[in-house]
């Protein structure tokens, strides 16, 4: 038996403009496999029609295949225990991938579903219509073209239509659950980002404002006023009282005291401005804590990064707000429908 399959490899070698021969990394998989080679090479084919293709590759593997002479396609497929269960089912590793795709895929519809909910109910209702949708856009199109086959023109047309629709409803909720993501990561470090710049703007203007003229403290003014009402009037030898009594606190007209009122007038003016002065150094202490918060937190940092990226390597051919609809866009296409009919 033996002899008849090395004959019929021999002769399928003849008409082959390329034989692969797979094999493994232990020496009981690659022994046979070059003797194989050896025996095709004594038979009259090329060496340069013949390949090996490493599975679960080692590095020694690949450099006693090359001893040998022989050609070794480059790359290889990893030991996966998930390969082993796809080919169990007579399934391909390309076929393995689009079912986690497809997997993602009705994960992301059932969450964006269950996120739109208002009660326990809806939610579960919506979760699984959009299950319902995701399942129908990746057998749909195989069912239809199956009726198209077999003449079942009219009916190929129907399912088509409602699988033109799933898929749509599909693919608005796989760029809605990014959206709504996106939104909330973006929108938190806007809110970060625009509260930092206007922090920064307000303690820029109040420090702008503390650099004018001379300033004086509150207590300092008080304590100038006070001295001033409390200076003496002396008409002729006599003390007629302080301006304080003479002009109730400068509230009475008092020609007497009239020169000395101006003068608290001024002072109070002074005083209102300490105040004033006062109240935004306070601000600024609280504005600068307030800074520093909201750097440590990432108020810094661009508020989509990626966004502002492209829309520096496109010149500004791309906006932000075009790479956050662009990205979901993109999302919903790779999980959209991979299975094609056979």
């Amino acid at each position: 038996m033996l002899r008849r399959a090395r004959a019929g490899a021999r002769s399928i070698a003849r008409r082959a403009d390329l034989v692969v021969q797979p094999t493994g990394p232990g020496v009981d998989d690659l022994d046979p496999a070059i003797l194989l080679f050896h025996e095709l090479t004594r038979a009259g084919i090329p060496v340069d029609r013949l390949a090996m293709a490493l599975c679960r590759v080692e590095e020694l593997a690949r450099r006693y295949v090359e001893k040998a002479g022989y050609m070794i396609l480059p790359g290889s497929i990893l030991e996966r225990r998930a390969y082993r269960e796809a080919h169990n089912r007579g399934l391909s590793i390309s076929e393995l991938k689009t079912a986690a795709m497809y997997a993602v895929s009705m994960r992301a519809n059932y969450l964006y579903g269950y996120g739109i909910g208002q009660s326990p109910d809806t939610k579960l209702a919506i979760a699984w219509a959009n299950v319902a949708a995701d399942l129908w856009k990746g057998f749909g199109l195989i069912v239809a073209v199956g009726l198209w086959r077999c003449k079942s023109r009219r009916a190929a047309i129907v399912i088509s239509l409602t699988w033109l629709v799933c898929l749509c409803f599909s693919v608005s909720s796989a760029i809605g659950i990014y959206v709504q993501e996106r939104s909330v990561l973006t929108g938190s470090r806007e809110v970060l980002h625009v509260s930092l710049q206007n922090a920064e703007r307000e303690l820029h203007d109040i420090e702008q404002k503390l650099k004018v003229g001379e300033r004086r403290s509150v207590a300092q003014v008080e304590a100038i006023i006070a001295a001033t009402l409390a200076r003496p009037i002396v008409v002729g030898d006599r003390v007629r009282g302080t301006i304080a009594t003479l002009s109730a606190n400068c509230t009475k007209h008092d020609s007497r005291t009239a020169e000395a009122c101006e003068e608290v007038a001024w002072l109070r003016t002074d005083l209102v401005r300490a105040m004033e002065t006062a109240r935004l150094e306070d601000r600024a202490i609280v504005l600068r804590n307030t800074v520093s918060s909201l750097r440590d937190r990432g108020g810094a940092s661009a508020s989509d990064p990626v966004g502002e990226f492209w829309a520096w390597l496109t010149r500004g051919f791309f906006t932000v707000r075009d790479v956050g609809f662009g990205l979901p866009l993109a999302f919903a296409i790779m999980t959209g429908p991979k299975l094609k009919p056979r």
